[in-house]
């Protein structure tokens, strides 16, 4: 058997353990910046969702005043508008 000399394991360890530990950083460090892109891409997709939602809203309240000034030019003798492009 061959036997090892006390000397060569701690010589071992301390150039192993270095690489050991910056192998961990450096795998720590991409989880982290893995969450922080996946939870940003998140609040982006729920920050467009609530502006879609609130945009809902201002396009039927949009739709009804375009029906009511419809309904206005309706009862008056207004000529409909032509562009000039369509004479």
């Amino acid at each position: 058997m061959k036997q090892m000399s006390s000397s060569n394991i701690p010589l071992e360890g301390r150039t192993r353990l270095p690489g050991k530990i910056q192998d961990c950083i450096q795998d720590c460090g991409l989880i982290v910046s893995h969450i922080k892109t996946a939870s940003h891409s998140n609040e982006l997709l729920s920050m467009a969702i609530k502006n879609f939602t609130l945009l809902d809203s201002t396009i039927e309240q949009s739709s009804k005043n375009l029906r009511k000034l419809d309904a206005l030019l309706n009862t008056t003798d207004v000529p409909p508008y032509m562009p000039a492009d369509s004479k």
